[in-house]
Formats: structure tokens, C-alpha cells, sequence
């Protein structure tokens, strides 16, 4: 999986100074309307061809916490994939699984996040490929 993930090394890629960042316009919160949550297949189906539409992903994962030593996580609980407009907020269940394993799969879709390796090692375990990655 490792080939997998899209790094970002060119050297003359400088982050940017705080008062640099202080000039670029304030990011326009994703509006109440635009954030779905999704619990079903259903719902999923519904959706099908706006997610297939979709080159660019956001993604992140969220898992109940543990709190005894030797605790194990039960997985991911939570799968968000956003756009600039839009918020998919998926409670995982089986059938949510499947329906996503051709979204994290697929290499035309870019899937840009935080802490993918993790997800891309947790999603292995479950059998889903998590290609096209871009690891901020």
C-alpha cells in the first residue's frame, strides 16, 4: 500500500508564513443543508451517481474511543467524505462498507486527508483498498 500514497516531496514546496496564511479569505463553512448523514443503504443508493461524479475527496475516519488498557478498538464507526460544498457523514455498517469499497478503490478518485496510512492499514484488514491518496 505504501506506492499507493501520493506524497507530496517536491522541495520547493514552502509552507507558507502566518502572516501569509492571515491573507487568504476565511473558508466558507460547508452550509447545514449540505451535510448528509447517511445510516443506510438506502441512503446510499440515492446518492450512487453524485458520489461517482466526484474527482476529489475529502476524508477522514472516526472510531469510539477506547478507555481500559488492552482495550480494542472496534473499527471505524465513521467515514466522512467531503467536497468544498458538500459532507457525506456515513455511519459504517456492512452494507455501507460495500458500498464504499469502489469510492476508497478507485484511482480516479482522490481521496485527500490526514492520518491515511492508518486508515489505508485499517481499511486493508476489512479488504478494501484505499487507492489514489494524497497524505496532507
Amino acid at each position: 500500500m505504501e506506492d499507493a500514497l501520493i506524497m507530496d516531496t517536491q522541495p520547493n514546496n514552502v509552507i507558507p508564513s502566518k502572516e501569509t496564511i492571515a491573507t487568504f479569505p476565511p473558508f466558507q463553512n460547508i452550509a447545514p443543508e449540505n451535510i448528509v448523514v447517511i445510516n443506510s443503504i438506502q441512503q446510499c443508493e440515492a446518492l450512487r451517481e453524485e458520489l461517482e461524479q466526484i474527482s476529489v475527496f475529502g476524508l477522514d475516519t472516526e472510531s469510539k474511543p477506547t478507555f481500559k488498557v488492552g482495550e480494542v478498538s472496534t473499527g471505524t464507526h465513521l467515514v466522512q467524505l467531503a467536497t468544498l460544498e458538500k459532507a457525506y457523514l456515513f455511519q459504517m455498517n456492512a452494507a455501507i462498507w460495500d458500498f464504499l469499497k469502489p469510492i476508497f478503490a478507485n484511482r480516479d478518485q482522490i481521496k485527500v486527508g490526514f492520518g491515511l496510512k492508518n486508515d489505508a492499514h485499517l481499511f486493508r484488514k476489512r479488504g478494501i483498498e484505499l487507492n489514489s491518496v494524497i497524505e496532507l
